[in-house]
């Protein structure tokens, strides 16, 4: 019985040793198989397959004498626009980049991005700089200029008689009220647009401004503008030559507008919720002003008149 027993025993511990050496090579064959796949899966690229996050094109220089440009416009904050005779456009609508289009002129126009910035400029004013005015190369150029001497022509400008340039934003970056800088030298340029703070610089031309803005500040010495802004907080307006300046502010009571004319002509509508405190320095011009005041207020409005003539007017209270 004793003999039986013990053969009994030998089998069991038998069939079990077999039963845990079957589980460890199932085991190494398991783990050489995950080797294999991973190898596999690492020779094509599929091991990540989380996405990857885009690139945007930062710097970009491309110009076109007819035709359209574009650039990404995440991450702009600001743009530059100088401009000459030509009719400008600057506007918002349901695009997903900045779209410069160009037609009717055999000149061309250039569209930059650096950084946050975005650039536009006539073919005589261009300037090649980066954002800190040093000059620069870029090698990401694209030019389009398919114009010839036998075909420079284009049906729209026949019937305008003037080259037209278009610069489109996304409408989403209207909601991000972009600080801009505008230099007019001829032509035409008219935008409505929500804005953080704007520069405009006028030497000829007819520019019709209007929307909103925190911050205006206006260098006028030639040419005519017209200007329909609210909720202007502060306002910087210089006039001098010939230009010609008529602006309303809306809505909200600017608590600072500084004047200086020196020759040309300002006619300015302020709103009136509350009487201004002036300042003025008249030497030679001729000031007419229409607005209450109080010497006491916090709203100020600084006028220094060296020539020219300036028109105050009250808005709607």
């Amino acid at each position: 019985m004793e003999t039986g027993s013990s053969e009994t025993r030998g089998s069991e511990i038998a069939r079990l040793l077999g039963v845990i050496g079957g589980v460890i090579l199932l085991f190494v064959g398991l783990s050489g198989l995950h080797r294999g796949f991973v190898g596999v899966f690492d020779r094509y690229d599929v091991v990540d397959m989380a996405p990857q996050e885009q690139e945007h094109e930062y710097d970009y220089t491309g110009q076109a004498s007819r035709g359209e440009l574009g650039v990404e416009a995440v991450g702009v904050t600001n743009f530059l626009v100088v401009t000459d005779d030509v009719d400008f456009e600057l506007r918002f609508a349901r695009v997903e980049r900045v779209v410069l289009e160009v037609s009717g002129t055999s000149e061309p126009w250039t569209l930059e991005r650096f950084g946050e910035s975005i650039r536009v400029q006539a073919p005589d004013l261009r300037t090649r700089s980066d954002g800190n005015g040093e000059a620069t190369d870029d090698p990401t150029t694209d030019e389009i200029d398919d114009s010839t001497p036998e075909d420079s022509s284009d049906p729209q400008t026949e019937n305008s008689g003037q080259p037209t340039v278009t610069l489109t934003l996304p409408d989403w970056l209207y909601e991000h009220r972009l600080s801009g800088t505008i230099q007019i030298h001829g032509g035409t340029f008219a935008t409505q647009g929500e804005f953080m703070d704007l520069s405009v610089t006028m030497t000829d031309g007819v520019a019709d401004i209007s929307g909103w803005t925190d911050y205006i500040a206006v260098d006028m010495s030639g040419g005519t503008a017209n200007m329909s802004l609210k909720d202007v907080a502060e306002a910087w307006v210089e006039v001098s030559g010939q230009a010609v300046l008529t602006g309303e502010f809306k809505d909200l009571q600017p608590s600072m507008v500084t004047l200086q004319g020196i020759g040309g002509s300002v006619d300015l509508t302020l709103p009136n919720t509350e009487p201004y405190q002036m300042g003025v320095d008249n030497l030679h011009g001729i000031l007419t002003n229409n607005l209450d005041i109080d010497d006491v207020s916090p709203y100020y409005v600084d006028a220094t008149i060296a020539g020219g003539e300036v028109v105050l007017r009250q808005g709607a209270r």
